[in-house]
């Protein structure tokens, strides 16, 4: 068994200013949780400025599919609304999940489907429909290098233009033997750079 935690978070004043801008005390998109799992990580957010930042510099549009992959309180879910029609998060624990589902009903998201599940779980016709694929380190270990390999077959499946954005990289390596298809390419920020992987779709329609 383990437990969550709330702890309470050190801010600095970007998150300071994020969270003055949201006017909702209602929503919770920046507390930090942290439970203890063997390769997962603790629930943190991306900064919103961050995020559009990143999408400014990668070519991506409405029809994309998009799933946060460990989202969390569903911040990243939120901003994503507003830039494809369909949205997916995927969020193990069942009590952040609760939490996320309480924020996007909140805040009136209607194009998103939350799913509480293991990343390894997900049903493969949702994987194969998923073409942007965001991570903010949100597991390590075995179940990073499974779930990479897991969107490869589906690539394999269906072969379509995927995009795996990386951000706070602990298991770069781990892409390394599937560099021929999904290859390395890097966005200079204004922060710090930006790691994502691009297969560009060879035309043919498998299935």
């Amino acid at each position: 068994m383990y437990s969550l935690k709330r702890k309470i978070p050190y801010y600095n004043d970007l998150y300071v200013e994020e969270i003055k801008n949201l006017n909702n005390d209602k929503v919770d998109f920046f507390s930090v949780y942290t439970y203890e799992k063997k390769n997962h990580v603790a629930c943190e957010s991306t900064l919103t400025e961050s995020f559009y930042e990143i999408f400014k510099n990668i070519q991506s549009s409405k029809n994309d599919v998009f799933m946060d992959c460990g989202s969390g309180l569903g911040h990243i879910l939120y901003r994503a609304s507003s830039l494809f029609d369909k949205i997916y998060g995927v969020e193990y624990h069942p009590d952040v999940y609760k939490i996320a589902k309480n924020n996007l009903e909140v805040l009136n998201v209607k194009n998103c489907t939350l799913i509480n599940s293991d990343i390894l779980d997900i049903d493969e016709k949702i994987l194969d429909e998923v073409n942007v694929f965001y991570l903010f380190n949100p597991f390590t270990g075995d179940i990073f290098e499974k779930f990479i390999s897991n969107i490869v077959a589906s690539i394999k499946r269906r072969d379509r233009k995927v995009l795996i954005i990386y951000l706070n990289v602990q298991c770069k390596d781990m892409f390394e033997k599937y560099s021929d298809i999904l290859p390395l390419h890097e966005i200079r920020m204004v922060r710090k750079p930006v790691h994502y992987y691009l297969h560009k779709s060879n035309g043919v329609k498998n299935g």
